[in-house]
């Protein structure tokens, strides 16, 4: 028989006199692992917050059975308290707990790279990447039967991820995680909680699991709509014909008629009834689905497929004396979508910079195609006038006519009077999706994406990806969203350890060559690799010019080629 540890029964909670959700009913069981999704706003801090005792419902109960202290509880909204090191926040924080277990939480610390001598630092001098992982590491490292995790893949890279995953596989209690990562909820829960218009349904399986599920109800959805769309459109043309009969029989009869004036009274009897059933399908008439609109994005006269785009010969960069990266050659195509990936720090916002011509490289050479037109989109909030709606911005931006400006805003997800508000009203990730589609708008034919779909909810981000996936130009972009990476890459870029492997292929393709790596071999091959394309490339530039120099310097580079060509086959 399944141990229940929580139990909600109608929990409702209003803000303002605005119902957030209402009629709420669920029980967790023991081991259980849920995520919870939803729009943004749609209440799912809310709900964390009171089943951890953070809030009050307006209606409803919550029962844990469970002692409090064995609720661990990871906020979106870290509240830290002042003044503390790394090590003195681990042995108290999250407070309320009944078993501290420093021992646990310093060796998940270390897991999560903190070192012995981090111990020390102020908490106020970390980054935020590093506030989410100490936090994240207190909160996991205690004795706790149900964690309530909201957002806890916030601002780690793809090694924190993979760390946070294979631990929420392995932790034997029950999980309530909220989050946005569709391939971290893929590799960790069971069970879908949806919570839509103050509404909670339970779906079994994983995200994707939860995907195909609505996918076939969207299909039912739309077939009973068309159903009835038919069956109104034949009881109208029913209606009109009977009409139009009892009019010509009420003109033509007479006394002398009696037999067409009986019909015309039949006719509008008739009518009636069709009416009354006109009336009984329209009472059930059922709301018509949500249409994700298709966009193909035209672009200006600029490169074609094959053609060069971005071209880097042996790029380094350096902040003083601490390197970034160095020898970094890659190439990327007109039509690509090019994905630049690696741990936080790496250097990835950087190398967009260098692109941008925001910064100069240290080392080598940095080419961009002259016909390149290119948007970027950052991670801080975008510079929009607040002043306009989301229909004038795209307008302007574009130089566009309104109609092809409401229909890429129907594509991000802006639907009916939304585009005439005030963009000082829209929500963070309303204003996210917005500058996406000025961006889109503005002609690029180069895209440069740093972390594109962070503070955005799913549907938002399968918005986004659809839009991406209809843009015929060359995408370049930073991105910790595994099922991003999965879906829009073909040329995958990444720094690790002040080097950049460039990999001609798919995201995925990439993760099973790493998979399938034994002692970092696979890297090797990939810095190798590089290097000749680099190499190939000098050769052919020097292949023109019959200058004694150049003579020596092919002759140089014929050496070193064959040197690393062997090497290669002895990896391979």
């Amino acid at each position: 028989m399944m141990t229940i540890l929580l139990e909600i029964n109608r929990l409702a909670r209003e803000y303002n006199g605005r119902c957030i959700f209402k009629d709420l009913n669920l029980q967790v069981a023991a081991g259980e692992k849920i995520g919870l999704i939803g729009g943004n706003g749609a209440g799912k801090s809310t709900l964390l917050k009171i089943i951890a005792g953070r809030e009050k419902p307006t209606e409803g109960v919550v029962k844990l059975h469970l002692p409090p202290e064995q609720v661990g509880y990871l906020p979106q909204e870290l509240r830290i308290p002042e003044g503390l090191t790394v090590g003195a926040l681990a042995t108290r924080w999250p407070p309320g707990v009944s078993e501290p277990g420093e021992t646990a939480v310093f060796k998940l610390l270390s897991e999560l790279g903190f070192t012995r001598s981090d111990y020390n630092k102020p908490v106020a001098a970390l980054s935020g990447g590093e506030r989410s992982r100490l936090c994240l590491g207190c909160v996991l490292g205690r004795s706790s039967r149900l964690l309530l995790l909201d957002e806890p893949a916030n601002h780690l890279d793809n090694q924190g991820l993979a760390w946070l995953e294979q631990h929420l596989r392995e932790y034997s209690g029950a999980v309530l995680i909220v989050s946005h990562d569709r391939y971290l909820l893929d590799q960790t829960v069971g069970r879908i909680l949806e919570l839509d218009r103050g509404l909670l349904r339970s779906f079994p399986g994983c995200y994707s699991d939860f995907a195909r599920i609505k996918e076939v109800e969207n299909r039912a959805r739309w077939n009973a709509y068309h159903e009835y769309q038919r069956q109104r459109k034949k009881i109208l043309s029913a209606v009109n014909r009977k009409k139009q009969w009892a009019r010509q029989a009420a003109a033509a009869s007479s006394s002398r008629t009696p037999y067409l004036a009986a019909r015309a009274k039949r006719a509008d009897r008739v009518v009636k009834s069709l009416q009354r059933r006109l009336e009984r399908l329209e009472a059930q008439a059922p709301e018509k689905p949500w249409e994700h609109r298709r966009l193909r994005l035209e672009l200006p006269a600029g490169a074609k497929t094959g053609t060069r785009i971005i071209h880097a010969e042996e790029l380094g960069y350096a902040f003083g004396d601490k390197v970034l990266w160095e020898n970094a050659s890659f190439t990327i195509f007109a039509g690509e979508a090019a994905v630049l990936i690696g741990p936080n720090g790496a250097g990835k916002t950087t190398l967009l910079r260098l692109i941008r011509g925001e910064l100069e490289p240290v080392q080598g050479r940095l080419t961009i195609a002259p016909a390149v037109q290119a948007g970027y989109l950052g991670q801080d909030e975008p510079d929009l006038d607040r002043e306009l709606s989301p229909l004038e911005a795209v307008i302007k931006a574009g130089e566009t006519d309104q109609g092809a400006a409401r229909q890429l805003l129907g594509a991000l997800l802006f639907r009916g009077d939304q585009v005439y508000q005030k963009i000082a009203t829209l929500s963070g990730g309303e204003k996210k999706r917005l500058a996406f589609a000025t961006l889109l708008a503005g002609g690029a034919n180069l895209l440069l994406l740093d972390e594109p779909t962070n503070h955005l909810d799913i549907e938002s981000r399968e918005a986004v990806e659809a839009a991406l996936d209809s843009f015929t130009g060359t995408i370049l972009a930073v991105s910790h969203d595994r099922y991003f990476l999965h879906r829009l890459s073909d040329r995958v870029l990444a720094l690790e350890h002040g080097k950049l492997l460039n990999y001609p292929g798919s995201y995925g393709e990439f993760v099973e060559s790493r998979q399938r790596s034994k002692s970092g071999a696979t890297d090797d091959v990939l810095v190798l690799e590089n290097r000749l394309a680099y190499l190939s490339g000098r050769l052919d530039e020097l292949a023109r010019n019959s200058s004694p120099e150049a003579l020596e310097e092919r002759e140089r580079i014929n050496r070193e080629f064959l040197v690393i060509s062997r090497k290669l086959q002895e990896l391979r």
